[in-house]
């Protein structure tokens, strides 16, 4: 009877966490993208998201880091700050060329959105909602012209840090455009990208110059704030 009581005890034990764990929140890997069982980390002074998949590569130390520089593709082996820059970037090609509407409140600070509603009546859910079929829509042309499957690949050419006076300037603007306090933001860099867009039918690639910002400790690129803008009209 006590062997019975204590495997029906040890069962219990083991649905009981197959039950949690599959009811265990989902939610999107900061580095792959990917949905699924994500813990929070520190990353480059901010918080990230990290699946259980990317977990153990976040972990290691011993990248082979000439390797992954001569390849400029890998994420690991990247030092903290292109990895950080990369993050915005990822997230605007997720946005304008896989159509994943979620990702509009990631492309803007929450100043932006707050300024946005005040001056133009016009709420996230407000722009998500008449991007939708437009966004589906691109996609077809897209698919198209390069076959499904679609995704993006991009590499960092080159990126400058603003001095002292131009990120005066740029907090100046941000300020008088989009309602973003100067003191929110501490660094900003001009980014020279390389991106490929490929399918399952042909690629294309383009170069691109992106002001990537920090602002409240996380990055975005500001010069895509009036492409948002744009969108609220």
């Amino acid at each position: 009877m006590k062997k019975h009581k204590i495997y029906f005890t040890a069962l219990l034990i083991l649905c009981t966490s197959a039950l949690l764990l599959s009811c265990a929140k989902k939610e999107e890997c900061d580095l792959c993208g990917e949905m699924g069982i994500c813990e929070e980390r520190d990353f480059w002074d901010e918080k990230i998201l990290i699946c259980e998949n990317c977990l153990d590569d976040f972990k290691e130390d011993d990248y082979d880091l000439q390797t992954d520089q001569e390849k400029n593709t890998s994420f690991f082996g990247l030092n903290d700050e292109d990895k950080a820059l990369r993050r915005p970037i990822n997230n605007f090609f997720d946005f304008t060329i896989k159509g994943n509407i979620n990702k509009l409140k990631d492309l803007a600070p929450s100043a932006f959105w707050e300024n946005l509603e005040l001056k133009n009546d016009v709420k996230i859910t407000d722009i998500k909602s008449s991007l939708e079929k437009e966004f589906e829509d691109q996609l077809q042309i897209l698919e198209k012209e390069y076959g499904k499957n679609l995704k993006v690949e991009f590499v960092i050419l080159d990126k400058e840090e603003l001095d002292e006076y131009d990120l005066d300037d740029l907090k100046d603007a941000l300020k008088e455009s989009y309602g973003i306090s100067e003191k929110s933001v501490s660094k900003a860099f001009e980014v020279e990208v390389e991106a490929t867009i490929k399918g399952d039918r042909d690629e294309d690639t383009d170069e691109q110059d992106m002001t990537i910002v920090k602002i409240d400790g996380k990055w975005y690129i500001s010069t895509i704030f009036s492409m948002l803008s744009y969108y609220a009209n």
